[in-house]
């Protein structure tokens, strides 16, 4: 499923688009993921209705320094999840 935020006006990490999607895929955040190119938002959105956020740092570069928040995982490529 493909939730675009610009059709509902907000984006991430506003929580409702997280419970949006959940609503859409029929119940809680369980073992869902959401993966993204910018740790803060993975961590801080994703967090908050049960879902463990997964940044996405392509480069390899690790965490920025001034990032205050940690996603639950970081992977180079998202065939890594299947591992």
């Amino acid at each position: 499923m493909i939730v675009v935020e610009g059709e509902m006006g907000v984006g991430k990490p506003e929580e409702v688009v997280y419970r949006y999607a959940l609503s859409k895929l029929g119940g809680e955040g369980g073992g869902r993921l959401d993966g993204g190119g910018q740790p803060r938002v993975g961590r801080a959105g994703a967090s908050a209705p049960g879902l463990r956020g997964i940044w996405v740092d392509a480069p390899g570069q690790g965490l920025p320094k001034s990032c205050s928040v940690a996603p639950h995982r970081v992977i180079r490529a998202f065939p890594e999840l299947l591992e």
